[in-house]
């Protein structure tokens, strides 16, 4: 024996189910947005982990520029202009990774980018290796300090 349903009421039962489908599904997608989303701790991770890169480019280039005035091969022309792109390189990067940071204040910012063009800035005037290592170190102090990234245990 079959039951007479009323067009209108498997309309009405038609549309509840698929509001209450669409409502579970946009349910089901908020959350799993909310789970696979960065933290902000993770961010700030991602962020300082960036700024480590930046710190051991330095490092490198810094060996490198010591070893190439300790030499006076026949290809130092290259090396200094080697040294001199890696610094260009360092800078815009650095540029890059502390203006995506919006905890570093504009004057922190200020700091870091003057810090590590001053690292530029010696290597194209080839100051003596001593006086880079200064520059450098300071410019690592400000990255690290802009940053919250802890400087390497000794």
């Amino acid at each position: 024996m079959a039951l007479y349903i009323p067009a209108s009421t498997r309309r009405r039962r038609t549309a509840l189910i698929v509001v209450a489908a669409a409502v579970v599904g946009l349910l089901v997608g908020l959350l799993v947005g909310k789970l696979l989303a960065p933290s902000v701790g993770d961010t700030v991770r991602a962020k300082q982990d960036q700024v480590n890169d930046l710190v051991a480019r330095l490092d490198g280039m810094g060996l490198e520029y010591q070893q190439q005035s300790s030499g006076g091969t026949a290809g130092a022309s290259d090396a200094r202009q080697g040294s001199i792109d890696a610094a260009r390189g360092i800078v815009g990067d650095t540029g890059r990774v502390v203006d995506s940071m919006p905890w570093v204040s504009p004057t922190e910012r200020a700091k870091v980018t003057t810090a590590v063009k001053a690292v530029q800035a010696a290597v194209e005037a080839g100051v003596p290796p001593a006086r880079l290592t200064g520059a450098i170190t300071a410019a690592e102090t400000a990255l690290r300090d802009a940053s919250g990234a802890a400087a390497p245990a000794s």
